[in-house]
């Protein structure tokens, strides 16, 4: 069962309706779910854009890594930390850290907790 291709200059809206049409006829057994999700990703596909591939602004991995981390006992600051605040003790004491505030994300300082 071939999945229509878009035509040149057809619009998506048009070509999803075809799509969807030709689908049912060819396998009406098919759930309406799946055949509409066929039809989106062979537009996609057709458009040049990547499925299931996302852009992040930032790499994964650093996603929620903070820009620094402060000790809850000593205040100890370490500055771009490999791991996140609350899985590291201080080099200093050995007592847990915390994030501190990420200026470009308008975070205010967390401050001292205390233990």
């Amino acid at each position: 069962m071939p999945v229509p291709k878009p035509a040149a200059g057809e619009s998506e809206d048009d070509f999803i309706s075809r799509c969807i049409s030709a689908l049912h006829k060819t396998d009406p057994d098919r759930p309406d779910d799946q055949i509409i999700a066929m039809c989106f990703s062979t537009w996609r596909r057709s458009s040049g854009e990547q499925i299931g591939v996302t852009h992040p602004a930032v790499p994964q991995r650093w996603a929620n890594v903070p820009n620094s981390c402060v000790c809850r006992s000593c205040g100890y600051v370490l500055e771009n930390p490999t791991r996140h605040c609350f899985a590291m003790k201080c080099p200093k004491c050995g007592a847990s850290m915390f994030r501190r505030s990420r200026p470009e994300r308008k975070e205010a300082f967390i401050g001292f907790h205390a233990c």
